[in-house]
């Protein structure tokens, strides 16, 4: 899946939350598809977005 993100710098950003949070290939998926890397960078509050993103995939399990 990270092969189909054609940014270096979003691959990598990608390559990381997925170890740091032991992403499903789902998982990653959704959160490619919902755009995490843009709204990480929009918003104020990162540690809670990323606080939402992880509740968020492990409902999916």
């Amino acid at each position: 899946e990270l092969i189909k993100v054609e940014s270096p710098i979003q691959r990598a950003f990608y390559e990381i939350e997925s170890i740091k949070g032991n992403w499903s290939v789902r998982q990653l998926q959704r959160q490619i598809g919902s755009s995490l890397y843009e709204r990480t960078g929009l918003s104020m509050n990162k540690q809670a977005l990323f606080s939402n993103s992880q509740f968020n995939t492990k409902s999916l399990n």
